[in-house]
């Protein structure tokens, strides 16, 4: 079991409640301040010399560090986690590390109106590398369109979003695949490739549904003798 950092612990503790208490005492106390505390104090510890940093510093878990959150991303090397940290919380440290903004007031969800007045809902997220940034739609519901937008490290998140509900709302406009499972528009289907647990194989996402290669193979017998194209891009590029 590797030896826990103690001293970056306790000071990560004993810096956050001096500010918490700080706070208290000029009214001034917000969600956002204590965050962004947390946040840069795990800054600093992670970029501590690699004395200092090789043991475990708080420990893989399922709570963020900084703001006790529900954990999505895991920090560390050699196979031990230096800190857990949600989303918001893992933006706001690579903020701190390369002086990007963290935009927050960027939605956490979107409403549009497609074919025949239905209303789709997408969840927003938000994910800052040290080396850009990527903004991505999910449907949420039994359906599961997608859309991304990626960015390098001084694009303008707010004009991202802007093309992010411009791209939501061509793929909400527009059916590729019928309902007996033959493409509709122009003989040509645009979607994204994810991988399935039940079949432990990929599926291609079309129209937000899940198919199998077996599933679309009608569109090639229909299609005998025709010219194919098949074409990937990378996650953030919209083919069109």
């Amino acid at each position: 079991m590797p030896k826990k950092n103690t001293s970056a612990i306790e000071k990560y503790a004993a810096e956050l409640k001096r500010m918490k208490n700080m706070f208290r005492a000029d009214g001034s106390a917000a969600d956002g301040d204590t965050r962004k505390l947390g946040v840069a104090i795990i800054a600093e510890l992670l970029q501590m010399d690699a004395e200092d940093a090789s043991g475990e510093m708080f420990g893989q878990s399922d709570v963020c560090t900084a703001c006790k959150q529900s954990s999505r991303v895991h920090i560390g090397s050699e196979g031990k986690t230096f800190v857990s940290l949600c989303q918001d919380c893992h933006n706001e440290l690579i903020a701190q590390l390369t002086g990007m903004d963290s935009p927050e007031d960027i939605p956490k969800k979107l409403s549009f109106k497609g074919k025949g007045g239905k209303i789709y809902n997408f969840a927003i997220d938000l994910q800052m590398f040290p080396t850009g940034k990527l903004l991505t739609a999910t449907e949420i519901g039994k359906t599961k369109r997608k859309a991304d937008v990626h960015g390098d490290l001084n694009a303008d998140v707010y004009e991202m979003f802007e093309t992010l509900k411009k791209r939501i709302k061509k793929i909400v406009s527009v059916n590729y695949i019928d309902k007996d499972g033959y493409f509709t528009k122009n003989s040509k289907a645009v979607g994204y490739v994810e991988y399935c647990d039940k079949r432990d194989a990929c599926n291609v996402i079309i129209d937000g549904k899940p198919y199998t290669w077996d599933e679309l193979e009608k569109n090639l017998s229909a299609h005998e003798g025709w010219k194919i194209k098949i074409e990937f891009a990378s996650r953030g590029d919209e083919l069109v």
